[in-house]
């Protein structure tokens, strides 16, 4: 059953329950299917900022997840740069052949770019607070468009990053 429109904490249970170390302690019951919960998270105008650090896990976890709904779903909802950037994290923490399966998914999405900005779940942001972020993104927030400032460097709990040149 498809669920959206999940809360936070919802969102912070269901991570838990793939199996995102982060929130372990709160997993219960199946899990969902991981392509949803990332969809339904990248969807929500603003998201706790835990749950945001979370979801670079799940293309790790997931590599072979459904993206052949998951990309002309976020692209239908305008998402795909947000969905872009969060694969781009996730190719800087895995192994060559997961990474090769991400960089196949991160080639489809670079197709459908927004040249609009936007932010990374943080709509409410206030203005002058989005301005600093967009002066000060990552490169690679800047590649797809958003006023974020989550960075590999903020991930370090995933696991031990493979570093470009270029992010």
């Amino acid at each position: 059953m498809t669920r959206f429109g999940r809360s936070d904490d919802q969102l912070a249970i269901e991570l838990g329950t793939l199996g995102y170390p982060g929130f372990a302690y709160l997993a219960a019951g199946v899990p969902a299917d991981p392509a949803e919960v990332l969809l339904d998270a990248l969807d929500r105008d603003d998201l706790d900022a835990r749950v945001t650090e979370g979801l670079p896990w799940i293309p790790l976890a997931f590599a072979d997840l459904d993206w052949d709904w998951l990309i002309p779903e976020a692209v239908q909802k305008e998402r795909q740069n947000r969905l872009g950037f969060i694969v781009a994290l996730a190719t800087n923490f895995e192994s060559a052949p997961t990474r090769r399966k991400l960089l196949v998914v991160l080639g489809q999405l670079e197709q459908v770019k927004r040249p609009e900005g936007d932010t990374l779940c943080r709509e409410s942001m206030p203005s002058a607070e989005r301005v600093h972020r967009h002066n000060k993104r990552s490169r690679l927030a800047a590649d797809w468009n958003l006023d974020t400032g989550l960075t590999v460097e903020d991930l370090q709990h995933l696991s031990a990053p493979f570093r470009h040149d270029d992010v």
